[in-house]
């Protein structure tokens, strides 16, 4: 059974990425997602590239940041200070051909910053899921010839019938609860049980070192260690290898 552990928000603040590198280097995460609408973090993509090639994709974005687009050629992800529109989760949608551009935008910008092309696509607070957006993520993943991150079950019959990649199980409810690196095994096994020896799951985190810009942005901040201390206590016990669980990439897998 192969397992990508992939660490959310890469370029969200310097103790995300600190801590999403260090995960790295230690074999305790096998892979991230960028974001590329937050100032500074194509820079901060740039700086890290050597390590991330190979192991990072592309942390699309309608909230928390400023669009790449032009106000003219996107002008629904915008609100009235220029940032991006209202969170489309309790608001207005934006207009879906206008997600497609930011969103083009967004993983052209991270390929010229990293000098390679992404692993995968997700998205920030999960809108690649909304209904509005099933045909902009299928264009963007035939596009860019890329897997994504799992749907809700309604969604994957669709999905799959677009030729769209995904892993066949996903963990997203373990990070950001303050729980240990024995709970997310016990949550990887239970998940497993119906999978076949040759599938792959995703589990989503948010590790990062807590620091004042964190605090300001995010609530989610403190609960961020926790995800780091325990990912690394996963690595360090073992417990995958011993149960037969490979830590892979989403390029290993999808290649």
């Amino acid at each position: 059974m192969k397992v990508i552990i992939n660490a959310d928000d890469f370029g969200f603040t310097d103790g995300v990425c600190r801590s999403i590198l260090e995960l790295l280097e230690a074999q305790a995460i096998s892979s991230t997602t960028a974001m590329a609408a937050v100032p500074g973090a194509l820079e901060k993509v740039a700086d890290a590239a050597s390590i991330l090639q190979g192991c990072a994709g592309v942390h699309l974005q309608l909230t928390q940041g400023m669009p790449l687009s032009a106000f003219k050629d996107a002008p629904s992800v915008f609100d009235d200070s220029k940032s991006f529109s209202n969170d489309p989760r309790i608001g207005r949608i934006p207009e879906p051909n206008d997600v497609l551009h930011e969103w083009t935008l967004q993983i052209e910008a991270f390929i010229d910053a990293l000098g390679s092309a992404p692993t995968h696509l997700d998205t920030h607070h999960g809108f690649h899921r909304h209904p509005e957006y099933f045909e902009v993520v299928a264009n963007l993943a035939t596009t860019y010839n890329v897997p994504i991150r799992k749907s809700h079950l309604d969604d994957d019959k669709k999905w799959r019938e677009a030729s769209i990649d995904f892993t066949e199980g996903y963990i997203g409810s373990w990070t950001g609860q303050r729980q240990t690196a024995q709970q997310l095994f016990e949550a990887i096994e239970v998940s497993c049980e119906s999978l076949g020896d040759d599938a792959a799951i995703e589990i989503c985190v948010h590790p990062g070192y807590n620091d004042a810009e964190l605090t300001r942005v995010s609530s989610w901040n403190e609960v961020r260690v926790n995800d780091h201390q325990q990912l690394l206590v996963l690595q360090q016990s073992g417990l995958l290898h011993k149960n037969g669980f490979e830590l892979v990439s989403y390029r290993q897998w999808h290649s």
